[in-house]
């Protein structure tokens, strides 16, 4: 049988419906009673979350220069062992703390022939020598190492090379301060030189320092004070003799910092994360707060003091950590950020994704005594307390301020309950003012603990749940003294590392929250930064080893955090119903994501009635390759690379969803290898145009719908079934839309998965009074692909005719800022005319808006 129409979709993708024309634009209409006040918005709203991932401490905000500075890089994450059987490090397999009945046990790959990162030997091809990295005590460090080195026969030039973080960032004329320490065997005769160059190995700067060869351990420091700028050199130190040496501790540090603090930050990156005026900061994590394992956690008293002199950690996001940003600078960046200080302390409990391990109730105390010394640590007197006394011996004499302590995170549990509530009763009794957080979320959990001052709900989620829960913490009762802080959100899924899509997503989300700023009191995005060069996920500022720049996400909190009214104004938003988006309209297809897969006894039926069988020996025709390699093999279509990409849409077949009340689409579908599932193309104007069901999605996890706009794929549903596709099983998929807009997926007879199709308009507003300028302030993001026509109806005000517009936009909701156009989607300010009480107001497609506007006095 052929079919007769093809209908199926284009739910709100860019390109698909037809453009709209101005005359067409429906008008929104708007109206604030600026003498109407609601919700105070805490000065304390907008802050930063920092946690060392994707090298944004080494690496990132931290000044070290020199990649793998103590030669501990290797070092084996605490509390785990190397199996040589299966080149695998493993955490102790344990009992899981949320499932004491399940035995966990964490391992990765590890090459244990990589002993010494970052470092290279030049060795002319005359020379000979031999390396190893081992234990040393010279510095009295837990698992220090330090490089044994033993020139046998020397040719020069025989350097020890590192190339930095991605290559060696200097500036011409500017000084850097190098130290390092080393210890010539007896025999040594030579000297050592220390030498920045360029990837052409000419020298720009360098210092000869004589060697005793004596067997002791000797350290040196000098400037350094390169003659030339690059971002790709390298620095070495060249020796000019045979013989035996160790090497430890090679730091190179520029001298101007922000705030020109020793072993400080980055000032171009301190700079940045500044300019988002942060209320307040959290640290040190995130997961690397609980650590792969308990001995694997970040200890707070190993990041203080001499930076030589700190024990690093494996950190659980694959890479070593010095532990240079420690507490005393995290601490000393809030103050010169002018910025409140929240610290983070383990709860007794590991990252229960990892190996989920824990303390027994004994152990627990060591950490409450920890959480406890951090505090004194920060506030305590120099004179009278005794960790008052290591901050004044330190540098700082007079003490921090730490206003928050979050006990956990991420950890939900009955056992976090109970240690919990130990935590809570001994920091409320020592620091009656500080702010006590717990990590549970929104949840009745919250009703096992004892007390607590706020709450830490975590969201992670796609453009499309941010877009539809907007209005998420309307729904939540007030308590009298307990306020909620939101401390990590990104939209970091179906976007890839970022675009505008997920920024005006998360604004529409930001949105929500200050407009409940009664409960929602403090927020903090997350990740903050990454080094573009160990890359994860999406996060708000990408660095280089010389340049920072802010994403699209960076700018849109920065519009917010610049325009933080006191109070939130009654406003009342009647959106212009834009044209149906949500009509399914288009082509058939079946496809796979990096998997290979065969489809059979493909169906289709129209309000009962069988319109499409597919006989695919008699009519091979039928079946069109638009990408990845297919064939057809006893009655089946296949896709037989199990690292392949691609699908095959059915030609000339159409169905019309808008005259039907059902359409179904079935299919046997077996995976036959790789890494994910199965897909269903429908709607379809073309392959990279259309909707999408996929199954066993995100590496095999979720059955998801999707609108695809020019091979941009963007998540429709917020709840995901986890359905794993099993190789070698043959399964009996069904795609059925009913009365147009309502999308369901069955298998096997099981329906999986249902979504309401029904557009949601992703047009959004709030209002807010800036008392101190006495301003009204306005925010609103146009998430169409057309124009927001917009009547404003002032209540109670007069203003000046003269305002402020500060703009955001992108061309696409698909565009990103990048380094080489970096100001592709940054703010524009301009002059806004002829405001009014009664004014419209056209806003671009794919925009946030602040309109600032000055009230008459």
């Amino acid at each position: 049988m052929r079919t007769k129409l093809l209908a199926l979709l284009s739910l709100g993708v860019a390109g698909l419906a037809p453009a709209v024309k101005a005359q067409e634009i429906p008008l929104t209409r708007i109206d604030i009673d600026v003498a109407q006040e609601k919700a105070e918005v805490a000065p304390t709203m907008y802050g930063i979350f920092f946690e060392d991932i994707n090298r944004s401490a080494d690496g990132g905000i931290y000044a070290e220069l020199i990649f793998n500075r103590g030669f501990e890089e290797a070092n084996l994450p605490s509390g785990c062992t190397y199996n040589p059987n299966d080149k695998r490090v493993y955490a102790p397999r344990k009992s899981v703390y949320s499932s004491p009945e399940h035995l966990r046990s964490w391992s990765i790959p590890w090459n244990i022939e990589d002993t010494h990162p970052g470092w290279t030997i030049e060795c002319p091809a005359d020379g000979k020598y031999s390396v190893r990295i081992d234990d040393t005590d010279h510095l009295g460090v837990e698992d220090s190492k330090a490089m044994y080195l033993s020139i046998d026969r020397h040719a020069a030039p025989f350097r020890l090379v590192n190339s930095g973080f991605y290559g060696l960032a200097v500036k011409a004329g500017e000084k850097y301060d190098l130290r390092f320490y080393i210890k010539a065997a007896p025999g040594y005769k030579g000297g050592v030189t220390a030498e920045i160059l360029t990837v052409k190995n000419e020298v720009v700067a360098s210092k000869r320092f004589a060697l005793k060869g004596d067997g002791e351990w000797k350290y040196f420091e000098t400037v350094m004070k390169p003659s030339q700028t690059m971002n790709d050199g390298r620095f070495a130190l060249r020796f000019d003799s045979a013989g035996e040496l160790e090497i430890d501790y090679v730091s190179l540090f520029p001298q101007e910092t922000f705030h020109n603090r020793p072993n400080g930050l980055r000032k171009d990156v301190a700079q940045f994360v500044a300019d988002l005026k942060p209320a307040f900061m959290r640290w040190p994590g995130g997961c690397i707060v609980e650590g792969l394992t308990m001995e694997n956690r970040v200890n707070w008293k190993n990041t203080i003091g001499k930076p030589e002199l700190r024990k690093g950690e494996y950190n659980l996001w694959g890479y070593h950590s010095t532990n240079g940003f420690g507490y005393h600078e995290f601490l000393q960046y809030c103050e010169d950020m002018g910025a409140k200080a929240m610290f983070v302390c383990n709860a007794g409990m590991s990252c229960d994704g990892r190996n989920g391990d824990y303390y027994d109730d004994n152990e627990v105390e060591v950490l409450i005594q920890d959480a406890l010394d951090a505090i004194e640590y920060a506030t305590g007197d120099a004179k009278t307390t005794k960790w008052g006394a290591v901050r004044a011996k330190n540098g700082h004499p007079e003490p921090f301020t730490l206003d928050y302590i979050e006990v956990g995170n991420e950890n939900h549990s009955a056992m976090y309950a109970k240690y919990y509530n130990r935590f809570y009763k001994r920091i409320r009794e020592a620091y009656p003012d500080i702010t006590i957080i717990t990590c549970l979320p929104m949840s009745d959990q919250l009703s096992w603990i004892d007390g607590y001052d706020m709450n830490d709900p975590h969201f992670y989620n796609f453009p499309s749940w941010y877009y539809s829960n907007t209005d998420y913490f309307d729904k939540f009762p007030r308590e009298e003294g307990h306020k909620t802080y939101v401390g990590e959100y990104a939209c970091n899924m179906g976007v890839g590392s970022g675009n505008m899509e997920g920024a005006l997503s998360e604004g529409a989300f930001i949105m929500g929250m200050e407009r409940n700023s009664d409960l929602v009191t403090m927020t903090s995005y997350a990740p903050l930064m990454e080094n573009t060069k160990c890359r994860m996920g999406v996060n708000l500022i990408l660095v280089q080893n010389d340049d920072v720049i802010g994403r699209s996400s960076y700018w849109v909190e920065r519009m917010f955090t610049d325009n933080r009214p006191d109070v939130n104004l009654a406003i009342d938003t009647q959106l212009g119903l834009l044209p149906d988006k949500t009509t399914p309209v288009g082509g058939i297809g079946l496809g796979t994501y990096q998997t290979a897969a065969e489809y059979s006894n493909i169906r289709i039926s129209v309000d009962g009635e069988e319109v499409y069988s597919s006989d695919l020996e008699n009519n091979p025709g039928e079946w069109i390759a638009a990408s990845g390699d297919w064939k057809i093999e006893n009655g089946k279509l296949i896709q037989p690379n199990e690292n392949g990409t691609g699908s095959i849409m059915l030609r000339d077949q159409w169905l019309d969803a808008v005259k039907s009340k059902i359409i179904s689409v079935e299919f046997d579908a077996k995976k036959l290898g790789g890494k994910e599932g199965f897909v269903l193309k429908f709607g379809a104007k073309d392959p990279a145009n259309c909707y999408q069901l996929t199954l066993g999605s995100f590496g095999n996890a979720w059955t998801i719908f999707q609108s695809v706009a020019n091979d941009n794929a963007f998540v429709l549903n917020t709840d995901r079934p986890t359905t794993r596709i099993e190789t070698g099983r043959t399964y009996h998929v069904k795609l059925v839309i009913r009365d147009k807009d309502i999308l369901e997926c069955w298998i096997d007879g099981h329906k999986d998965l249902s979504y309401d199709n029904h557009y949601v308009q992703r047009q959004y507003a709030i209002a807010g009074l800036d008392r101190t300028n006495n301003e009204v302030i306005v925010k609103v993001i146009n998430a169409e692909d057309v124009p927001m026509r917009t009547k404003f109806n002032f209540r109670n005000a007069e203003f000046e005719p003269l305002g402020k517009r500060i703009s955001l936009w992108a061309n696409s909701k698909h565009e990103e800022n990048t380094f080489e156009e970096r100001n592709r989607i940054v703010p524009v300010e301009d002059v806004f005319n002829h405001v009014g009480s009664d004014m419209e107001v056209t806003f671009r497609p794919q925009s946030m808006t602040v309109l600032r506007l000055k009230l008459k006095k």
